[in-house]
């Protein structure tokens, strides 16, 4: 298989943002006019020897991948997680303090990328490097949106928890290096947890109470992190040095963290009374930039309604096969009683998936990659609260390790039955 260039790697990532449309509308606007292509996915590259591969890149070409480059460094180097999930090693020693001056920072360099992507002629554009332009502007955009507009920086403690939790776990959930070269980053990390969650306190004034009430169950869940697993992560490490230094670190981060689930239960909770509806305007622009919908609002909630009639009708019907001389909310419960026990989930959740695997394979339904089959397993911590079940493959650049992972949210054992 042909390795991706860095380029290619990068606008993969940028170009999934357009995989939920049907169609991807694109247009850029030139100076000589309007250049538009209309594509169902990103397009194909040139095939090996044609004649567009073997000719010389236009200066628009050229400025426009000099320009990716630069942007993704800067992007990675504030969300250093993200570089290190997509397989980019060099941020892996690095986390921000995401303080306010920090974030302003990435507004300005971000509104400088948009200004200087807006400067490339769009007519001397490959077809591919032109839909890739235009995806790559709605993802800065909705960056752009996220901080200047919707700034859950200013409104979520739990934005600083999910970085900090996401910049150690990425460290440790894969083999990407030997274990000694990943503990040296994950103490830089740490070091750095109580900048951050300093940020969070000077950041974050008078929020919506959930927000603080699901961060102090993600920073719960967090502190038993840093106490239980990660430890047992780094465990593999021969280094006594390391694991002495790691030792200390990891109980400053939970100390701080301890501190941190004080202030959000008795200092931040009392004051947190503001609403956390984005507002109709910001969500219009988040769906336009983040999922390329310019559906208006009202259409859409027209399609929501219609398609929840649909399935409600269809959830009908399926209780009257399964059984006729009970209504649909009785077949519910009783189907819901046949679900595996909590200790059994993980177990079940990887069996179905084996099943799921053979059966693609034995009806010629896919094609499969040579890859092992992903990894059922317990969802992080600092994603517990908001999520039930999510996929994590290998970034783009991950060379290392392809394994995937298929994470599922247990119940609380602290959880009465009818909760779990």
């Amino acid at each position: 298989m042909k390795k991706m260039t860095r380029r290619e790697s990068i606008l993969t990532m940028a170009s999934a943002l357009a995989a939920g449309g049907a169609t991807l509308k694109v247009a850029a606007q030139s100076a000589s006019g309007t250049a538009k292509a209309h594509a169902s996915g990103p397009t194909p590259a040139p095939a090996p020897g044609s004649a567009s591969q073997s000719a010389q890149p236009s200066a628009s070409d050229q400025a426009f991948e000099k320009f990716v480059d630069e942007y993704f460094d800067g992007f990675f180097q504030f969300d250093p997680a993200s570089a290190t999930s997509a397989g980019i090693h060099k941020y892996d020693g690095e986390l921000p303090s995401y303080s306010q001056a920090g974030i302003q920072s990435e507004i300005a360099r971000s509104q400088s990328a948009l200004r200087e992507l807006a400067r490339i002629p769009t007519d001397g554009l490959s077809e591919a490097n032109l839909l890739d332009a235009t995806v790559l502007e709605s993802l800065i955009n909705g960056h752009l949106l996220d901080l200047s507009n919707i700034r859950m920086w200013s409104k979520d403690p739990g934005f600083y928890n999910a970085q900090a939790g996401a910049a150690l776990y990425t460290l440790v959930e894969r083999d990407f290096a030997p274990i000694d070269d990943r503990l040296k980053s994950l103490i830089a990390r740490e070091r750095r947890i109580p900048d951050i969650l300093s940020s969070a306190r000077s950041n974050v004034v008078a929020p919506p109470a959930v927000y603080t009430r699901v961060a102090i169950e993600e920073v719960q869940a967090q502190i038993a992190f840093l106490q239980n697993a990660l430890p047992q992560a780094v465990a593999g490490s021969r280094s006594l040095a390391l694991k002495a230094e790691f030792a200390k670190v990891n109980q400053n981060a939970v100390t701080a963290y301890q501190q941190f689930l004080d202030y959000l239960q008795n200092g931040l909770l009392p004051q947190s009374q503001a609403k956390f509806a984005l507002g109709a305007e910001n969500f219009q622009k988040k769906l336009l930039y983040g999922e390329m919908v310019d559906i208006p609002i009202r259409r859409l909630l027209r399609i929501g309604h219609e398609e929840m009639r649909r399935v409600q009708s269809l959830f009908k019907q399926a209780a009257g096969i399964i059984d006729s001389t009970k209504t649909p909310l009785q077949v519910l419960q009783s189907v819901k009683q046949s679900s595996p026990a909590a200790g059994q989930v993980i177990e079940e959740a990887q069996s179905v998936l084996s099943d799921l695997r053979q059966f693609l394979l034995t009806h010629e339904i896919v094609t499969i990659p040579p890859a092992p089959i992903p990894q059922v397993r317990e969802t992080p911590s600092f994603m517990r609260a908001l999520t039930f079940a999510s996929m994590d493959t290998p970034g783009p650049f991950e060379d290392h390790s392809i394994q995937s992972f298929f994470y599922v949210t247990l119940s609380d054992p602290a959880w009465d039955e009818q909760h779990t």
